[in-house]
């Protein structure tokens, strides 16, 4: 009777089984269709349970390996429909190999076959989990009872698909590296391959593991620059706009992700990404620097990332991403501004300076040379009407217009300072869509709009910047003949706006900002002035600058600067004297006075004479003004010591 009952047991088995291996024939017809793909593999893990319960309820000793097969069958379905708390039972419940090596291969399948499905939700799910696991198989380890003895362990999904999905990425990685294909092939097939940094990213995040969660990003980073530099080709590798947008976009994206990840790490001493071990270092696929990384240093590398990103969807950037990525600071910041990306060019510069510490290397500001370039090479020539294009610079003919780049720079420099000055020069912004100007004429007016910007705004930081923009726009071949009026009050005064505020104190001396830095120097402003032999706006500097003195005087009485507090005039009076004899001798020099001089050289002589005279006549009421405080200053020294 009990083999009778054995061999019913068993053919009832042999049927399930034959059921299961039709159901997945049939199953095969169905892999096309999305829509009923899962519900079919649901069919077919029931079929599979009913035949696992029914061998597990003969308790016949030999359909133990016909367990294990069904167990890989319902994990290959469940996987084919992407049905994962199934996947996942399927792999705790497969009888364990000897090694257990069987189960660990079916369990780093379905954590990458869950990122290849961009399940990313699910996978932090599962990972929150602690599941059980048996240590023995069905009917093995019995106990004195002679029944199968099942202990369970504790698997920590989270370390486990941590693991997994890094040693992918690193397989990965090495992969794409050492491939046979061209680097146009690679990129082009890893193009919708699965994002492992991503998930890896995700997945600490969801943790609160951010300083692993930012070694992910910046591991990232650089798979995806080494991508496109590791090849040995000499000529750059040209890609689609497709293939190089995703590039620039992975390399912008990982820069700023790593940047918000390790500033959520609690402590702010620990916000650092340490370099890895000379071990490790040798064995990793994908290069590292070397050095320790602050969260400054990545909030650095983030902004020019974005910078570059920027820059590489302009239509005159170069085509080779390669070329992009791995180009200098100083290449990048030329190449930014030259196209118009004046805020990111010196967002870049900024972040060069910050990098060494604001050191000086040969005694020079990094920054301040920066800026200089920036402004005087590119943004001064596009403030003027006829110099707005890029023929010059590029030799190639191009003209394109810079509306949208100003347009923007002015905004980032307006909301980088409140002042009053930037406030009014950033409202006149209003005013650029309703102007009825040509394109370059609209364009060399917002271009003089941000220059006077940057000057207010970077003058407190940059000895000499007003200044150097001063010489920059004198030296324009066919440009202006004469400095815009806010220029002139800001090396004469040191403000935009020459207004009542302004009283000059100290005259001709170089009036230092708060940090020391100089913000006007009029004495300068001469000096370039005769340069350029424009001697008549070298009068109006000394004219300008005592009148407003003497309007001040009664608010300002000499009295109340004392020499012996620091309170001191400069007057460049030998400048001056030879700004006198300069132009005394152009007045009596034989060519102006000969009769065969043409009527504007006459004009010009007796406006030059005009100037002259009101610089006497200043330097006169100077004079005497200086007389008359002697007695104030004996005074106030009484009072003083009193």
């Amino acid at each position: 009777g009990s083999s009778d009952g054995m061999e019913d047991a068993s053919s009832e088995i042999s049927k399930l089984i034959h059921r299961v291996e039709t159901l997945e024939h049939h199953l095969d017809l169905m892999e096309g269709s999305k829509t009923y793909l899962s519900l079919c593999c649901s069919v077919v893990l029931d079929a599979i349970q009913d035949a696992i319960s029914a061998i597990e309820s003969s308790r016949l000793p030999e359909m133990t390996a016909e367990v294990r097969n069904l167990w890989a069958m319902a994990f290959q379905t469940s996987m084919r429909g992407y049905l994962w708390d199934e996947a996942l039972r399927a792999c705790v419940q497969f009888q364990l190999a000897e090694d257990g090596k069987e189960t660990g291969d079916y369990l780093k399948r379905l954590i990458l076959g869950m990122v290849e499905a961009n399940a990313l939700g699910k996978i932090v799910d599962m990972s929150l989990t602690v599941r059980e696991s048996p240590t023995t198989t069905l009917g093995e380890d019995a106990g004195d009872d002679g029944e199968g003895a099942s202990v369970t362990t504790g698997v920590d999904l989270f370390d486990l698909a941590a693991k997994i999905i890094e040693e992918a990425a690193y397989e990965h990685a090495s992969t794409s590296l050492n491939s046979e294909k061209t680097q146009e092939d690679s990129l082009i097939a890893n193009k919708d391959s699965p994002n492992y940094w991503g998930c890896l990213y995700t997945l600490h995040g969801s943790r609160g593991n951010w300083r692993q969660a930012a070694y992910a990003m910046d591991m990232c980073g650089k798979a995806t620059a080494n991508s496109v530099s590791s090849t040995t080709q000499t000529k750059p590798l040209t890609l689609s706009k497709t293939a190089s947008k995703k590039i620039m976009d992975d390399a912008s994206l990982s820069a700023q992700a790593c940047v918000h990840a390790i500033s959520n790490v609690e402590k702010p001493s620990h916000r650092y990404l340490l370099p890895p071990s000379p071990a490790a270092e040798n064995s990793d696929p994908v290069p590292s620097e070397s050095r320790l990384l602050t969260e400054e240093d990545l909030e650095r590398r983030a902004a020019r990332a974005l910078a570059l990103r920027m820059y590489s969807m302009d239509e005159y950037s170069p085509d080779s991403v390669g070329t992009i990525l791995k180009s200098t600071s100083r290449d990048t910041i030329d190449s930014l501004a030259m196209l118009g990306y004046y805020d990111q060019a010196i967002e870049v510069a900024a972040g060069v300076s910050s990098k060494r510490n604001c050191c000086m290397p040969g005694g020079v500001d990094v920054f301040d040379d920066a800026l200089k370039y920036i402004l005087c090479t590119y943004l001064v020539p596009a403030s003027t009407k006829f110099h707005g294009t890029m023929e010059e610079d590029t030799g190639g003919g191009l003209d394109r217009s810079m509306v949208a780049q100003i347009r923007t720079s002015s905004s980032a420099c307006a909301i980088l300072s409140s002042s009053d000055a930037v406030t009014a020069s950033s409202a006149n912004s209003t005013s650029w869509v309703s102007n009825r100007l040509s394109g370059k004429a609209l364009q060399a007016t917002m271009a003089m709009d941000l220059l006077k910007q940057y000057t207010s705004v970077y003058s407190m930081r940059c000895c000499g910047l007003a200044l150097a923009v001063a010489s920059a726009i004198l030296q324009i071949e066919d440009g202006p003949s004469e400095l815009p009026l806010w220029l002139k009050d800001f090396c004469v005064f040191g403000t935009i706006i020459a207004d009542d505020k302004a009283s000059g104190d100290g005259l001709f001396a170089q009036q230092a900002s708060s940090n020391d830095n100089v913000t006007a120097d009029p004495a300068g402003l001469m000096r370039l002035f005769i340069k350029h032999h424009q001697y008549g706006e070298a009068c109006d500097v000394v004219v300008s600058l005592l009148s407003k003195r003497q309007k001040s005087h009664s608010q300002n009485a000499p009295s109340t600067r004392l020499p012996e507090k620091g309170n001191i005039d400069y007057v460049p009076y030998d400048l001056i004297d030879m700004l006198w004899n300069m132009i005394d001798s152009i007045i009596n020099s034989p060519a102006a006075s000969s009769s065969r001089a043409s009527d504007d050289a006459k004009s010009q002589i007796k406006s030059l004479t005009v100037k002259r005279t009101r610089m006497e006549n200043a330097l006169e009421k100077h004079l005497e003004s200086l007389r008359i405080s002697e007695e104030g200053l004996k005074s106030a020294r009484r009072l003083s010591s009193a």
